[in-house]
């Protein structure tokens, strides 16, 4: 049996926000995606299945997204998206 600690999974939600963010601004934002037939449901479920693909690709920083540094990447990520 496969165990999992919360605190692993918290620290994978938390570096899973940041490519979240950024592909969400993306989504609201790029015209393509501004399509009636695309609603916010389908825009977030395509910015999560992306997300999940890029994850692995890249070292996230682990910074608490409710910290003053959190705050200011959580800003930086929207401006980037």
């Amino acid at each position: 049996m496969i165990t999992i600690a919360a605190i692993d999974l918290v620290e994978h939600f938390f570096a899973l926000i940041w490519p979240m963010l950024r592909l969400s601004a993306l989504m609201i934002v790029a015209p393509v995606f501004a399509l009636p037939a695309l609603t916010v449901r389908l825009r977030i479920l395509i910015a999560f299945a992306l997300a999940i693909l890029i994850y692995p690709m890249y070292t996230w920083p682990r910074i608490d997204p409710l910290s003053a540094a959190g705050v200011l990447e959580i800003f930086n990520q929207l401006t980037i998206g």
